[in-house]
């Protein structure tokens, strides 16, 4: 009889650990997700800004100085950001890049 509540026992215990390690895994995919969101949001922060320096830039070509300002704010807006971009946001940023390509390929195509 001891050794068949020994067994128990020891399976309730393995059992035991497995449900803490898959918590634990879990626990971190979902800090894994968080952290990707944030680049990923952090990625479209960037890349608006990057469209304001240069709508900027474009806006003030005749100022040389406020055009090197923002060459040089577009430059390192855009080395932060692959510096900053994880592989998921990184080919989030890339999909969704081609899906708007690939609607102005609509709009402009005569059918």
């Amino acid at each position: 009889m001891w050794g068949f509540q020994l067994q128990q026992q020891q399976q309730q215990q393995r059992q035991q650990q497995q449900q803490v390690a898959l918590q634990h895994q879990l626990a971190q995919l979902r800090q894994q997700r968080k952290w990707q969101q944030q680049q990923q949001q952090l990625i479209r922060q960037q890349q608006h800004q990057q469209q304001l320096v240069l709508q900027q830039q474009h806006n003030h070509r005749h100022s040389s100085s406020s055009s090197k300002t923002a060459a040089a704010a577009a430059a390192a807006a855009k080395q932060q950001q692959q510096q900053q971009a994880s592989p998921g946001g990184a080919a989030a940023a890339v999909f969704s890049g081609e899906s708007k390509e690939g609607e102005k390929q609509k709009e402009e195509s005569p059918e």
